[in-house]
């Protein structure tokens, strides 16, 4: 039989075709896991950023009622399933007692990293006697 009158593939060429496809999708399977862990990584820090805009208003209220505002406060709170812990500090400028700085920390753990941002902000007290 003469080689030239056959068709078709031989198997080193299918095994060849098997290895370069499963090397794609592997590669295709590992960026969409990236992609998941990006996106929830995303999401953590927006509650996070969330948190603190709404938190730092309260205290900014405060500041312009003139309210006391504790030096030092902590808490958590819930997204879903996943616990944040938030710590706020303010403190009056040395130079400046009619402004404080605050620093508000939140914090939570993803698998087996724990993750942090910190918002800081200067708040003036209204003078006496102005609203």
């Amino acid at each position: 039989m003469s080689k030239t009158g056959k068709r078709g593939l031989t198997l080193v060429e299918v095994l060849v075709s098997l290895v370069i496809l499963s090397v794609g999708a592997v590669t295709i399977l590992q960026a969409m896991v990236r992609i998941s862990h990006a996106q929830a990584l995303a999401a953590y820090q927006s509650t996070a950023y969330l948190f603190a805009l709404s938190k730092l208003g309260d205290v900014e209220v405060a500041f312009r009622e003139g309210k006391e505002v504790e030096e030092r406060d902590t808490g958590t709170f819930r997204m879903g399933e996943h616990a944040f812990q938030w710590e706020l500090v303010a403190r009056p400028l040395v130079e400046e007692p009619l402004v404080s700085a605050v620093s508000l920390a939140v914090r939570w753990r993803a698998g087996a990293r724990t993750f942090q941002r910190r918002f800081e902000t200067q708040l003036r007290m209204p003078a006496p006697g102005n609203s």
